[in-house]
């Protein structure tokens, strides 16, 4: 019984042992360098041994945006003459941008990008940063016949990058349309532009009710 409980423990031991050196294969390193699974992003891996021999550019946003300071994060994979290969995420500090500029809209950018002493590219549009819809809340919903529509509230802009800007109702960059206050009514749409008569401009409705 006591050898029994005795292999037991011994192999609980090993499968432990086993366990803390698979944790310590994938875990030490700084999380920059990848093994050679597919997966974006990947389990952090130790180096691939070898000689380096190619480098190409994955996952990078075809699409930047004016005033941006770098590329979107991507990966770059490392091929080595003994047929593997790691990836190593960017931003890197051992990744290099070459002509990478966002002053103004490009149709087509080729920006480079420098591993070691070796180099690949990406192709980029820079697109203007725009306004593409906007929302209010913090309205004013109900009236009397008679009352004035009150500039209340905050409309938030969101952009194309993603970006948003949170503006009071009353700011002169904002219009609107519709307001009616001579009879009772319920449900009255009121609209909301941003930048009334340009190109882009994004517009959003709420509604109130006039009361006698």
């Amino acid at each position: 019984m006591k050898a029994k409980k005795s292999l037991i423990i011994l192999a609980i031991v090993v499968m432990a042992m086993a366990s803390l050196v698979f944790f310590m294969a994938v875990s030490d390193c700084d999380g920059s360098v990848c093994d050679a699974c597919e997966q974006y992003p990947c389990t952090c891996q130790p180096a691939a041994p070898g000689v380096i021999q190619s480098i190409t550019a994955q996952g990078f946003l075809p699409i930047q945006y004016v005033g941006d300071t770098t590329l979107s994060s991507g990966r770059i994979r490392v091929e080595y003459d003994n047929g593997t290969h790691r990836f190593v995420n960017f931003p890197n500090a051992d990744i290099a941008v070459i002509g990478f500029i966002s002053s103004a809209p490009v149709a087509s950018q080729t920006v480079t990008l420098v591993y070691g002493d070796f180099t690949t590219t990406v192709t980029i549009s820079i697109v203007a940063v725009a306004p593409t819809s906007i929302s209010i809340a913090g309205f004013r919903v109900y009236y009397v016949e008679g009352n004035s529509l009150e500039r209340r509230g905050t409309v938030t802009i969101r952009y194309n990058n993603g970006a948003t800007r949170p503006l009071p109702f009353a700011n002169a960059a904002f219009s609107y349309s519709g307001w009616n206050s001579t009879y009772a009514v319920r449900n009255l749409p009121i609209t909301v532009y941003y930048r009334f008569g340009q190109p882009d401009q994004p517009s959003t409705r709420f509604f109130v009710t006039i009361n006698r």
